[in-house]
């Protein structure tokens, strides 16, 4: 084989891999699921009906401000089911942002508020501590989600399907 050759051979070869990561890619991208338009107060009424929301109250936003720091009137709408006593962690909040550049000031208050809760509870509420480590954010296009306690796999699993095509 002469260089020449090599030389094509080996940009053949490169353009297929540009190509084939390229296709890799855009297929990956695909697949992430897509935000949808979710009635939010109607996923509360579901969420409640479900069983999802005990030990919770209807979150007021003086709750959201305190337990998170967030100000509701900068999002496009939220849900939020907040401990219906201080020695409760089951907790629900689901916001609809504004814009994108919203979404990391927003999880990281979600991040936040998982740690203050364990360090609350890690030495004395060592059910309350437990159930904390399992705790979950949900972020995609349109929506955060936060859930702790009990029903927290339940009610992002029920979230989840409301949310995402």
């Amino acid at each position: 084989m002469t260089s020449d050759t090599k030389n094509k051979a080996l940009y053949l070869l490169s353009m297929l891999l540009v190509l084939a990561a390229a296709v890799l890619f855009i297929s990956l991208r695909l697949r992430r699921p897509h935000a949808v338009e979710a009635d939010l107060p109607a996923l509360g009424a579901e969420l409640t009906a479900a069983g999802l929301t005990e030990h919770t109250v209807f979150g007021s936003e003086a709750a959201l401000k305190r337990h998170f720091d967030l100000l509701p009137a900068s999002f496009a709408e939220m849900l939020y089911f907040s401990p219906e006593t201080f020695m409760d962690i089951d907790e629900i909040l689901l916001i609809k942002t504004a814009d994108s550049s919203q979404a990391a000031a927003i999880r990281a208050a979600m991040e936040k508020r998982i740690e203050t809760q364990k360090k609350t509870f890690e030495n004395y509420g060592t059910d309350q501590f437990s159930l904390m480590q399992e705790a979950v954010i949900y972020e995609n296009e349109r929506y955060l989600c936060y859930a702790s306690g009990h029903h927290a796999a339940e009610a992002l699993s029920l979230i989840r399907s409301r949310i995402e095509e």
